[in-house]
């Protein structure tokens, strides 16, 4: 089992409420972090490594791509213009990141990739990541889960402000 993560609140309330299945946690460079921002990088990366180490995880995967340059993201958004959304969102980011984690996948035989969701049904936004697309998303052996889609952002914090009460690190 894997987890897109990214180190926000969306990534880790999918973290906290899969913990117990010991997720591979697959952090892309080339998504929110640019290529060209190594100081972020090496930050979101010993972020990852931090957690992983927390949260008693195998060893992340870190994946590089330049899947958000190399189709002049700019240029489609303005051919996109009149859907009222730009390329990224409207049309590239789920179905972009899930791409990335075919080949894992299929090479460590991976039940399940959960993807974080960052809206909720309740929030009436075509976005290119949702249950209705990611969850349609296999290969063999890999399905992919839209995770906390009924949780809004007031309830993943809350999740998460618990979490940092607690006295000890959750260990399984």
């Amino acid at each position: 089992m894997a987890s897109f993560f990214s180190g926000g609140v969306d990534a880790f309330t999918t973290l906290i409420r899969h913990h117990e299945e010991k997720p591979i946690l697959l952090t892309l460079r080339g998504s929110d972090i640019k290529l060209s921002d190594e100081a972020g990088w090496q930050v979101v990366h010993q972020h990852t490594l931090e957690t992983a180490e927390q949260f008693n995880l195998p060893e992340p995967v870190f994946i590089t791509s330049n899947f958000r340059t190399f189709l002049r993201e700019g240029e489609l958004t303005n051919l996109v213009k009149a859907s009222g959304d730009n390329y990224w969102h409207g049309y590239q980011c789920g179905i972009g990141l899930i791409g990335h984690a075919a080949p894992i996948g299929y090479a460590r035989r991976l039940k399940t990739v959960y993807i974080a969701s960052s809206n909720t049904a309740n929030v009436k936004v075509i976005c290119a990541s949702g249950p209705t697309i990611d969850n349609k998303v296999q290969w063999t052996p890999t399905s992919i889960v839209h995770d906390a889609y009924e949780w809004d952002r007031q309830q993943k914090s809350w999740l998460l402000s618990s979490m940092l009460t607690a006295p000890e690190p959750i260990r399984s």
